[in-house]
Parts: structure tokens; sequence; C-alpha cells
């Protein structure tokens, strides 16, 4: 008898030995490939999934979208970021509602997502990426707080756009970045968006060594009165003469500066400089009439020490703040009006 119990005894000890082993193969598989904070698929998965899908006899075509929640930055600054995890969790239950069994959707990084759906050609990406953009119209109530949320979406397709699971990956990636910058919902790759996100990326590149090594400059625009025709004032206009690239528009870097985070620096830079245009004018016996218009990026109210680096400026080299008007470029006021204005 003693005998029996010790062999089932064993028995039972090997089973929940097997038990626990299976149980632990089960979690890391979890950690591995689910993402811990939405329960779905992380980015290994996805990547195994597509590498799956590439490698299938009966794989002919497969849409990639790539989403990314605009200025989700903010929710995090402004809410925390433990309420910006449950907004993110809020988001995926409605991408995965709208999405049904159209597709396959996961978390990419940060706030970014990512949709494959396979046998999709051109048209029903589209329509499906109008449909993941609806789900979030409504704002969406975490923990009694509401938050108003929008995305971008970009569209690369197998085998139009890409051979690898990298390539097409990359190239929803450069689609979503073109969206964003035409405000568009979704936006679908074409080959030229390459060459424009590398000349993007070398003006950006050039535009911070420019802006460390103070290397832009700053020409005037005066501005008359056209019943006497006398100067009433001028306004400062930055320009960029590159070594590589030469004249570089206004139109081309100001942007880039404003979505790489290097308006503020510029922005200090512009108004520094003016002030010591103006000392400079003064000692070789010149007089402004008027005030000196100086162009400053929303983004640059954000900073607590707005108020403090321009009074220091004048400070440095004599010149009374009234000497100098500020204004505020469109582009920040329409990218985010509700937060500009009061």
């Amino acid at each position: 008898m003693d005998i029996v119990r010790n062999v089932l005894q064993l028995f039972a000890a090997r089973a929940a030995s097997e038990l626990e082993r299976q149980q632990d193969e089960t979690r890391i598989r979890q950690l591995a490939f689910c993402d811990p904070g939405t329960q779905l698929p992380n980015r290994a998965a996805f990547m195994r999934y597509l590498e799956r899908e590439f490698a299938a006899a009966n794989t002919t075509r497969l849409a990639l979208l790539l989403l990314d929640l605009n200025h989700f930055k903010e929710i995090n600054d402004t809410a925390g970021h433990d309420l910006g995890d449950l907004v993110l969790k809020a988001v995926a239950r409605s991408f995965a509602s709208s999405l049904g069994k159209g597709g396959i959707l996961g978390p990419l990084r940060g706030d970014e997502f990512v949709v494959v759906c396979p046998g999709m050609e051109v048209s029903g990406a589209l329509t499906t990426a109008q449909r993941l953009c609806d789900s979030i119209v409504r704002p969406l109530i975490v923990e009694q707080h509401s938050f108003e949320v929008s995305v971008g979406i970009g569209v690369s397709l197998y085998p139009q756009h890409a051979a690898t699971p990298l390539e097409l990956l990359k190239y929803a990636d450069i689609a979503m970045y073109q969206a964003k910058r035409q405000k568009l919902a979704a936006c679908v790759f074409e080959p030229w968006m390459g060459h424009v996100i590398a000349e993007q990326l070398l003006i950006a590149k050039r535009l911070a060594s420019a802006i460390a090594g103070k290397q832009l400059s700053l020409h005037f625009q005066p501005q008359v009165d056209l019943s006497s025709g006398l100067l009433i004032g001028a306004e400062a206009l930055c320009r960029w003469h590159d070594e590589e690239l030469g004249d570089v528009s206004p139109g081309k870097f100001i942007p880039i500066a404003e979505e790489r985070g290097m308006i503020v620096a510029l922005g200090y830079w512009v108004f520094e400089e003016a002030c010591r245009q103006l000392s400079q004018w003064r000692e070789q016996g010149y007089s402004m009439p008027g005030q000196l218009a100086i162009n400053i990026a929303a983004q640059q109210f954000d900073e607590e020490d707005l108020v403090a680096n321009l009074l220091d400026s004048c400070a440095s080299f004599n010149i009374e703040p009234s000497q100098l008007s500020l204004e505020i470029t469109e582009s920040g006021i329409m990218d985010n009006p509700e937060k500009r204005l009061p």
C-alpha cells in the first residue's frame, strides 16, 4: 500500500511540475508576444505574423496601416502617463471594435498602432482607415475625464510597394508622416514620398547645426505708411543659406523646425539677433521709427520662462521692450486653436 501511495505521489509531483512548466512557457510566450498594456499582439508578434504571411504561397496581396495618434504627448503631459495608458487602452478597444474580423491590430511603439489586412487592396485599405478614424471621433471618457483623440494613418501595400515586412512597415511610416504633414486622415504610400522624407531629414540635420552655430541671418522688411511714404517700422525675417543646400526657403525649414522641436531655440535666436541689430543701429546713429516686428511660434508660449528670456535679451542690449512687437505664427494657431486661444 505504501508503494502504491509513493508511486501516486511521484506521479502527482511530476504532473504538477509539468503543469507549472507549461504555465511558465505560456507566461513567457505572453510576455514575449503580447503587449501588457493593451493585451494585443506586440511588435515582435506582428513581425512574425508578417513574415509568415510573406512566406505563404497563397498570399497575393496585403495591406498594412500604421496609425499614429495626434498630439498624444499633450495628454501624457497634462493628465499623466497612468491616465495616458488608460486612454491608449480605450483607443485600442475602439480600433479593435471597428475592425471586427477585417484585420489584425496591435500596438507598435508609444502611441502608434499597426493593422494588417490580408487580401486587401488600396480601396479596401482606405475604407478601413476611415472606419478606424471614425471609431474615435467621439470624445473618449476615461476615469470620468473626456479626451478628444484623432489619428493619422499611413498605408502601404504588398506586393505593390514592398517585398519584405520591414519595407512594408517603413513605407507605411513614410505615408503616415506625409498624412500628418498634409493634415489628412490617411495617405497611401507613393515613391516620391521617400525622396521628400530624405530631403527633410537632411534639412533637419543641417538646420540643427545652423541654429547651434548661429549660422542663420535676419533680413528686415520695412513697413511704410502709404499715404506719407514714411517708414513706420520693420519686420524681422529669418533667412538661411547653407553651404550644401544653398538658400533654403523659410517655407521649408520653418515647418521642419516646428515638427522636430527646434522652433523654440530658433525663435530665441531670432529675438536675440533682432535686439543685437537694434543696438548696432543705435550705436551707428540710426533710430528706427515705430516697432520691429518679430514672428514668434505658438510653441514658445508653452515655455514658462518665455517672458523672462525675452526681457533678458532686451536688457543685454539695452533695448526697451516697447521697441519690439511679437506676431504669433498662423501655423501655430491653426494646429491647435483650442489650446492657443482663450
